[in-house]
């Protein structure tokens, strides 16, 4: 946020350090790597077309047109993005996003590095009912919940809706998808940059 900040209004680093509080020993060096990363994507910027592959799955019912599906996970602690997915086609439903495979397909089959099989164990995130399905690993809102749980619930929903304002305001994902011609490994890692810019 803070280098996208600076190039946006190209301030100097000791105005920068007014505004967000930082003292400009950090400020200059986690600017200027954060606008390195973002400036190496512009040579690897290729289009996606969904109407390449005329399919169902592409349609996303929120928006009624042809879209893509993210995970992301965002901590209730600090707020800050901590978990980024995809992109999936938009029909997959997000539980099975979650998962990493659904009913159709054996369980040993699941992607191994979906969110379900990277959370420790005890460990819950908090879903929406999208997600219900998986109790000892999602909490979702219940109307049988204490009115404490219900605000707890609420104010952690809350933060990812902070999320995803900011990347509608930015609009990160507005336009046609950007990949590297390296693979998708190697355009995702660099896009992630953006979205945590944004995030935080």
């Amino acid at each position: 946020m803070m280098a996208i900040n600076w190039l946006k209004q190209y301030q100097s680093f000791q105005s920068v350090e007014t505004g967000w509080k930082r003292c400009k020993e950090y400020i200059g060096p986690t600017v200027k790597d954060n606008v390195e990363k973002i400036a190496s994507m512009k040579d690897i910027k290729i289009r996606f077309e969904f109407r390449m592959g005329p399919h169902g799955k592409w349609y996303d019912p929120k928006s009624k047109s042809s879209g893509l599906k993210y995970e992301f996970a965002v901590s209730v602690r600090t707020g800050l993005l901590i978990w980024i997915n995809g992109p999936f086609p938009a029909s997959r439903h997000d539980i099975t996003v979650f998962r990493g495979g659904n009913k159709k397909t054996k369980e040993e089959e699941w992607d191994q590095n979906a969110l379900c099989m990277k959370m420790p164990e005890g460990k819950r995130v908090i879903g929406d009912s999208g997600y219900a399905g998986e109790a000892d690993k999602i909490m979702i809102y219940r109307p049988e919940h204490s009115a404490a749980l219900k605000k707890f619930i609420g104010r952690a929903k809350n933060r990812q809706e902070t999320l995803h304002s900011r990347l509608k305001g930015f609009r990160v994902l507005r336009d046609r998808f950007r990949n590297g011609y390296k693979g998708p490994e190697a355009g995702w890692s660099t896009i992630k940059v953006v979205f945590l810019q944004c995030a935080c």
